[in-house]
């Protein structure tokens, strides 16, 4: 039995750390072209409990655990700047894509799995893509 329950531990952190990882590089997605096609309100800054409400599962947002680890990572990216803002009256924290002169590993990684089909979750993250893009991405050379 204690066998049993060691297991699936492990098991469960092997999902969590996988699971932040996703969420991790669906963030940089998400905050990169929102910041190349500057958003529906033409800022290039996402409110970071819209995207936690949109990435998690409703039974994930229960687990601070989870997004606590996904903020951990993109506060220790250098890409992503993280601050304040007021928000519609609201003290909200927003993370915006850093643009000028990243090389992204997420571009690389789409290029390398547009052979692969999409999950569910990905096609989420696209739709909300989508959402905050108001403009056509504009390619800058």
């Amino acid at each position: 039995m204690g066998f049993m329950v060691f297991i699936r531990r492990i098991r469960k952190k092997q999902y969590l750390s996988h699971r932040v990882e996703e969420l991790y590089h669906q963030v940089c997605d998400i905050l990169e072209e929102n910041a190349l096609s500057k958003g529906d309100n033409g800022e290039s800054w996402v409110v970071a409990t819209r995207l936690r409400d949109h990435l998690l599962l409703p039974k994930e947002r229960k687990d601070p655990l989870l997004w606590k680890k996904v903020e951990e990572l993109v506060q220790e990216d250098s890409r992503v700047d993280r601050y304040p803002k007021l928000v519609k009256g609201e003290q909200k924290v927003v993370w915006e894509w850093q643009v000028e002169g990243s090389l992204t590993s997420s571009r690389v990684k789409k290029k390398s799995q547009s052979g692969k089909s999409k999950s569910p979750r990905e096609r989420d993250a696209n739709s909300l893509h989508h959402e905050l893009r108001s403009e056509p991405r504009v390619l800058l050379l």
